[in-house]
């Protein structure tokens, strides 16, 4: 199936436009209704997207190829829905971002496994994040300006206050990145480098913004020497306690 055919519905909706890419799913289910309540299950479904390319404000997603698996249940009545999925995984393959013919973001996989939600109770859980073989290249102009930073979409118009809903809860027991490649360059300084093989993880991330988080990361100077920490970070204050090591810097990168 071609995804152009949902371009029409994402450009009205979220002002994102679908040039290219094709689905196919395979969808297990099993269906029943009885006193008023429904019952609707989906065992071991996946879904395959190949060729995607999205659109929104000059910037362009491009992914090769999208797996997702899971388990699924859609039940109960009008006054109480029940939506769960179960058994969540998602793998994303050569993802590249490009604005202008300039493409400072190449990521090789991205992975979520162990993926479970709730919509009624509002609780989301993940397992592991995962992230191999990204390119970034990082530029700060000579007004302070970085080029990532302003991919960002505009933003929208503040939609009108509504009651408060309950707030979610979200779990991500590991995210973890690693062979990554960063070209950071300030052009205000004349200050360019390469930070090679960088890697990062992190345990325990969730909504409990009091609750501390673990983490590690490390990488090689392409001009010389390597650099690791480790340690914790609690989100709600920013406070970080963390030992560093820095071994053989060069020091001429930033003259």
């Amino acid at each position: 199936v071609s995804l152009k055919e949902l371009d029409v519905y994402t450009r009205k909706r979220a002002g994102i436009e679908v040039s290219a890419g094709r689905l196919a799913a395979t969808l297990p289910y099993a269906v029943s209704y009885a006193d008023g309540k429904l019952d609707a299950n989906l065992k071991r479904a996946r879904v395959a997207v190949t060729d995607l390319a999205l659109k929104q404000s000059a910037v362009q997603l491009d992914v090769a190829s999208a797996q997702v698996h899971l388990d699924m249940q859609v039940g109960g009545g009008v006054a109480a829905p029940l939506v769960r999925v179960a058994n969540g995984s998602l793998v994303l393959e050569n993802i590249a971002a490009v604005k202008q013919g300039d493409t400072p973001v190449k990521v090789a996989q991205v992975a979520v496994e162990g993926a479970s939600l709730d919509l009624g109770a509002r609780r989301l859980s993940i397992a592991r994040v995962s992230s191999q073989g990204g390119q970034l290249a990082v530029v700060r102009d000579k007004e302070g300006k970085v080029n990532l930073a302003q991919w960002a979409p505009p933003a929208s118009p503040a939609p009108q206050a509504a009651a408060p809903a309950p707030a979610w809860s979200v779990d991500i027991a590991r995210i973890e990145a690693g062979g990554y490649g960063i070209g950071i360059e300030d052009q205000g300084t004349g200050i360019r480098t390469r930070v090679q093989d960088a890697s990062l993880v992190l345990d325990g991330a969730s909504s409990q913004l009091d609750k501390p988080v673990a983490f590690q990361l490390g990488g090689a100077i392409a001009d010389g020497g390597k650099f690791a920490a480790k340690g914790s970070v609690q989100p709600s204050t920013g406070t970080v306690k963390s030992d560093v090591q820095v071994q053989g810097l060069e020091l001429r990168v930033l003259q």
